[in-house]
């Protein structure tokens, strides 16, 4: 009795067996199954809403560019006053300001100077003189392409106004953390007002900049130009400077400066030394 149940019942499992293996798969295979990603019913995704659309964000304007003409600028002011009073009466004043701006592609700089002076109450200097250059770099190269443009009133010259203007080609012989050396050379002219020479004269220039930094608060600058005539041989003007800088305080940009400014011209015109000779003390500030 006993071995005739149990032989039913083997025949029962063995039966459920071999329809599983018809099927190809257990209960335990076809569970597992229907969890993977691509086997999900659909029962179980009806009713779920759709997945939202991320919205589309336009673009806005472009960002400005670095290179725009009113980013990126840098300078400073400087002043300085001295005289003395008793039996000579004397005052001398020098003012002065600076911007530079350089980019990937353009070096730009700008100065102007005016110096005002009396003795005895008689006026003895009165002179300004601005100056503007734009240098077009060229990728990985030392080469530069320059224009500058100067302007120069002088009430004790044989001329009232002398303004100029070159253009030409730049070389940077020496770029590092320290020592910075640029040397220029191009054509050019200028033009004369109030004196007995009112022709345009062809020049050219040679000229050097050149800066030497010792320590983030001490530097050492100058800067030269030769002008060669080129319609006649021999004349020439030339001028430079020449100074020390040192930032009094850092949170302020506080800053003096020392320096001497030089000015020669081989035909000054009747009465009028060739050489004019400056130094000056100023204070100023960078910013």
């Amino acid at each position: 009795m006993r071995t005739a149940a149990f032989l039913a019942m083997f025949s029962v499992a063995l039966a459920s067996g071999s329809a599983a293996a018809a099927d190809g798969s257990t209960d335990l295979e076809r569970s597992l199954a229907a969890t993977e990603l691509g086997a999900v019913p659909k029962v179980l995704l009806e009713g779920q809403p759709a997945a939202e659309t991320p919205p589309v964000v336009e673009a806005g304007p472009p960002a400005e560019a670095d290179t725009a003409w009113n980013k990126g600028w840098k300078g400073g002011v400087a002043v300085g006053l001295n005289g003395s009073s008793g039996n000579t009466e004397a005052l001398n004043f020098r003012g002065s300001a600076n911007a530079r701006r350089t980019t990937d592609r353009y070096d730009t700089l700008a100065d102007i100077t005016y110096t005002y002076g009396t003795d005895d109450g008689v006026v003895s200097d009165n002179r300004l003189e601005a100056n503007a250059r734009n240098d077009w770099l060229i990728k990985d190269s030392k080469w530069r392409f320059f224009a500058d443009a100067k302007f120069e009133y002088d009430e004790f010259t044989d001329y009232d106004v002398r303004i100029s203007g070159h253009g030409g080609v730049g070389y940077q012989f020496i770029k590092t953390e320290k020592d910075d050396l640029l040397g220029r050379a191009g054509l050019g002219a200028y033009k004369e007002f109030g004196s007995a020479n009112n022709d345009i004269v062809p020049e050219g220039i040679l000229g050097i900049d050149y800066t030497h930094t010792f320590s983030k608060t001490q530097s050492f600058f100058a800067t030269a130009n030769l002008y060669p005539q080129l319609d006649q041989w021999g004349p020439f003007r030339a001028d430079g400077k020449a100074g020390y800088q040192i930032v009094l305080d850092e949170s302020s940009n506080l800053l003096l400066k020392i320096g001497i400014a030089d000015r020669y011209d081989t035909t000054p015109g009747a009465g009028y030394k060739r050489n004019d000779f400056d130094y000056f003390v100023m204070l100023g500030w960078e910013f």
